[in-house]
């Protein structure tokens, strides 16, 4: 056993006959005078009497621990990592076509959502001039047969 007083803190290094050790600081809410503080060690307790330095009523003995804030997430890394993943199959596709919507005239957005719509999906296609003149014709993949929904 082994127990050392300072003005804010008591640390304790108890030796256990089974071997075990346990080291425990316990941080004061007050201070204490070091120096004139004293332990008795009783067989199911350890009795301490701390000298207060000042003679204020104490509220408890420890203080509480102070909650380290977390950092916060670093917003622009976790859009480089979105950015840098790289895409397999359809979303390859997809992340083009929104790049084109994106940044296309709006003749060119005007173009892919009338040619989409009109055509049920099955067209997508970016020249105003062509969409513009006429109804988008339904076309579906090769093996496939278009069916509405209304009959």
């Amino acid at each position: 056993l082994k127990i050392t007083f300072n003005n804010s803190k008591i640390n304790m290094i108890l030796a256990f006959k089974d071997g075990s050790v346990v080291d425990r600081t316990i941080h004061l809410e007050n201070s204490v005078v070091g120096e004139r503080c004293v332990y008795k060690v009783f067989p199911t307790k350890i009795e301490m009497r701390l000298p207060k330095l000042q003679g204020v009523h104490w509220v408890k003995l420890e203080s509480e621990e102070v909650k380290v804030s977390k950092p916060s997430r670093n917003w622009d890394k976790v859009v480089s990592e979105i950015e840098d993943e790289k895409l397999e199959g359809e979303a390859v596709l997809n992340a083009l076509f929104q790049k084109i919507y994106a940044e296309g005239s709006d003749e060119v957005k005007k173009a892919m959502n009338k040619s989409f719509l009109e055509s049920g999906g099955t067209e997508l296609n970016t020249n105003w001039d062509a969409v513009s003149k006429g109804k988008v014709t339904i076309k579906p993949p090769e093996g496939m047969e278009w069916r509405s929904w209304d009959k």
